[in-house]
């Protein structure tokens, strides 16, 4: 009897090609995937903060930011985690795993639990025995993360970092806030708030560097020599590699990307025709310096 035998998390800044990524890695013939859910932000809360920092924050969102800290502090969920549990599931065709969703529990773990119960029966659906989710925003909440995919012990898991040259990913960022309205009304066409998302998605995955259970891919070596860094990181799956991560993710996308994500369809292009400059094409000379002062300030 099929069970699933190893659970992944890929993890990221948007726009880091993290949808590209996850395509290769869903082509393989034992992982499975799913569209990006995002579930645990609004199980647990706290987006805001923990996505931007607290840097541009007002005052009232501040205050709701500490006592949403406070909330999950004492281990209660957030009443919004079943609506996107809900919306995820219908979007991954899997609604009938909804009842293993622990929807009646107001604490964080019983729901963060079943949700992994959730992602092993749409990876069992795929045929597949492992899996890999893909949220990008899920990065800033790995202290939930590890708690939750370490629950069974002897079961492999683990987390898959992806991280991109901050001017490049900014850039990127930058140009899908411009383009497509629906892509994060929270970045608000600031240019700040997308150095921001970088520089903390950047830190929080970096604090994990070097640790059992992590893996660290950089865009660039992924477009430059995809295969080396395709069997690495089968390898910290215990997985073989398959060619056909090369040749068939723009099949296996498609079934990850959502109607409402235009600017993901851009992964279906071949791997030859990534390497164009979001940072020369998009920015203004004021606006790359302001990047680059930024990123320097950071420390990054």
């Amino acid at each position: 009897m099929l069970k699933v035998r190893g659970r992944y998390f890929l993890i990221g800044c948007s726009r880091s090609g993290s949808t590209l990524l996850q395509a290769m890695l869903n082509a393989h013939s034992r992982l499975g995937s799913f569209p990006e859910g995002a579930c645990f932000v609004d199980i647990i809360g706290q987006y805001r903060g923990r996505t931007f920092g607290t840097r541009h924050l007002p005052l009232r969102s501040r205050v709701l930011y500490h006592l949403e800290g406070l909330r999950s502090a004492l281990g209660f969920a957030s009443p919004l985690g079943k609506a996107r549990v809900k919306t995820f599931l219908k979007d991954a065709k899997g609604e009938e795993f909804f009842d293993l969703f622990a929807s009646n529990s107001f604490r964080i773990t019983p729901q963060l639990l079943s949700l992994m119960s959730i992602y092993d029966q749409l990876a069992l659906k795929q045929g597949k025995d492992h899996w890999v989710e893909k949220s990008t925003n899920h990065g800033v909440y790995l202290d939930y993360l590890e708690k939750s995919a370490c629950y069974e012990q002897g079961r492999p898991y683990g987390f898959i970092h992806l991280q991109r040259a901050g001017p490049e990913n900014i850039a990127s960022i930058y140009h899908a806030v411009k383009h497509y309205p629906h892509f994060d009304h929270y970045f608000s066409g600031s240019l700040d708030r997308c150095i921001d998302r970088w520089i903390t998605a950047t830190l929080a995955s970096r604090r994990y560097a070097g640790k059992s259970g992590h893996h660290f891919v950089h865009y660039e070596d992924l477009i430059r020599s995809p295969e080396s860094e395709l069997q690495k990181l089968c390898e910290f799956m215990k997985l073989p590699f398959e060619n056909q991560m090369l040749t068939e993710f723009s099949k296996t996308a498609q079934s990850l990307i959502l109607k409402s994500e235009p600017w993901k369809f851009e992964v279906l292009a071949p791997l030859a025709q990534k390497g164009r400059s979001r940072f020369s094409e998009s920015l203004t000379p004021s606006e790359q310096q302001r990047v680059l002062d930024r990123i320097r300030e950071g420390g990054l």
